[in-house]
């Protein structure tokens, strides 16, 4: 690509073809090294941690050999090495001005739109601060990202690996609009290696990444080892909240049944209305009434789906206490949606004279 001076790297070499790499046998015999330090010992590391753990043993059984290892002095290598905060405004400021019919020219001017997300808007603020583009500081993180290749390559040639492997995010993935934190992305990007990330499964119903690393222009040896890894496994999910077009269409509400018990005839109180969901923004919409009980003798309708260790945990409170009647919007996680689709979903009205429960009615979600 004449206009990204970072391919000049493939002149003179033959171009990789990563179809043509795929092979379903390129775990056995490969050395794959863990990198520990990158595994982290909070609380909340735990569960990534143990995903990919798994998943390494997996690797194991397909015929890889594993090692674990360190890189000396990672951590003093790689703080300052990133240069995303001062190319931004920059990068944008080529892209736009390469770009015939360009509503915007710059970071500043999609700023003054007043079109961003309050979670992006403080850091494209602050890197929308960069004065100049080639700042010291800049320079400065520039010349760490050579050192830091090649202490990592030393690392893979001293213990003679094919891949380093440690978790993509150390935590669970945080849901858009909050901050993301135990990230090991950087590794890949401030040293311009070549990284892949695989799923490995879920936790709460959000995927797990494990990241597969190798040394320069080793590329394609990396998708075959993913690619292997893949097919002998089955963790990728399609996510909920981009459900398949219907002829080219999003597809139409979806009508929740609301199906009663026998309880409900024992007891006399009942809980009627309409429930649907909307399958693109992921919202289960309920408009209910109970009948059968006083204001004053309701505690609560919630909304219940099966945990992961057994029993029975609430999604949402549909309606408060000392209402017979509501209009609710639950937005769903990919959690919520798997357990509905299985129907293991139901609502648990609440009265004082059965706090744990008078009545439950399931939710049927018709196609």
């Amino acid at each position: 690509d004449r206009n990204d001076p970072a391919t000049d790297i493939l002149a003179g070499r033959p171009v990789p073809r990563f179809v043509a790499s795929l092979d379903e046998e390129a775990l056995r015999g490969a050395r794959i090294g863990i990198l520990e330090a990158y595994f982290g010992t909070a609380p909340e590391e735990a569960a990534a941690g143990r995903l990919v753990r798994s998943a390494i043993d997996r690797m194991v059984a397909l015929g890889a050999d594993t090692i674990t290892i360190d890189i000396p002095d990672l951590e003093e290598l790689i703080t300052g090495s990133g240069v995303i905060g001062f190319e931004t405004k920059w990068d944008l400021i080529d892209y736009f001005s390469n770009t015939p019919g360009a509503p915007v020219s710059s970071l500043g001017e999609i700023l003054e739109t007043g079109l961003v997300h309050e979670a992006l808007t403080p850091r494209m603020r602050d890197r929308n601060q960069s004065e100049e583009r080639n700042s010291e500081e800049y320079l400065a993180a520039l010349a760490k990202r050579e050192p830091l290749r090649e202490a990592v390559e030393a690392t893979l040639n001293r213990h003679s690996l094919d891949a380093l492997v440690f978790p993509t995010v150390r935590t669970i993935p945080s849901v858009i609009g909050d901050p993301q934190r135990g990230s090991s992305c950087s590794l890949g990007a401030n040293t311009g290696l070549p990284s892949i990330s695989v799923p490995v499964g879920l936790v709460s119903g959000v995927p797990i990444g494990m990241e597969l690393m190798a040394r320069t222009l080793e590329d394609a040896d990396l998708v075959a080892m993913a690619y292997a890894f893949e097919q002998a496994t089955d963790h990728r999910r399609i996510p909920p909240n981009t459900p398949a077009l219907i002829e080219r269409k999003a597809p139409a509400m979806v009508v929740v049944a609301l199906r009663h018990g026998r309880a409900e005839q024992a007891s006399g109180l009942s809980l009627s209305g309409n429930s649907s969901l909307d399958p693109v923004s992921n919202k289960l919409m309920f408009d209910i009434r109970l009948r059968g009980v006083e204001e004053a003798e309701v505690l609560g309708v919630v909304l219940r789906f099966p945990h992961e260790d057994g029993g029975w945990q609430v999604a949402d409170l549909v309606m408060r206490a000392g209402q017979v009647s509501a209009r609710r919007v639950v937005s769903m996680t990919s959690r919520h949606r798997e357990a509905l689709d299985a129907g293991e979903m139901h609502l648990l009205v609440l009265t004082r004279a059965d706090p744990k429960g008078a009545i439950e009615v399931h939710l049927d979600p018709t196609r």
